[in-house]
């Protein structure tokens, strides 16, 4: 991807040269979506080597777009909606989000990631 970087005129810390930065082309929103999941899994992991995989969950909330549940059926990671309201303008609520956090602490679960990503 250091062409890319150098196309754009993106500074060295872009580039995979660097050590630092790097990337890849998707050819989808799902494709692009399950990387993210992947990552964060994997950054998750490496921070709590004595978390189990099947303990991980995904978060979206009830609006978020189809590609978070299917990152979450590849990777064999369990979704959980979150609910969202029009009388919120289906914003995702701090207070809403924090009861499911610590809803699912108290059940030995671990979010790896919120999507919220809305096609």
């Amino acid at each position: 991807m250091d062409w890319a970087a150098d196309l754009l005129g993106l500074s060295d810390a872009f580039k995979h040269t660097s050590r630092v930065g790097g990337g890849v082309i998707q050819t989808s929103a799902s494709d692009s979506v399950l990387t993210v999941v992947v990552a964060a899994r994997a950054r998750y992991m490496t921070k709590h080597p004595d978390a189990k995989v099947e303990d991980l969950l995904i978060y979206t909330t009830t609006q978020t777009h189809s590609v978070g549940a299917k990152a979450g059926i590849i990777l064999g990671i369990p979704v959980k909606s979150v609910e969202v309201s029009m009388a919120d303008q289906l914003s995702l609520k701090g207070a809403d989000l924090r009861r499911a956090l610590e809803d699912d602490a108290s059940k030995g679960k671990h979010p790896i990631i919120l999507s919220t990503w809305h096609s």
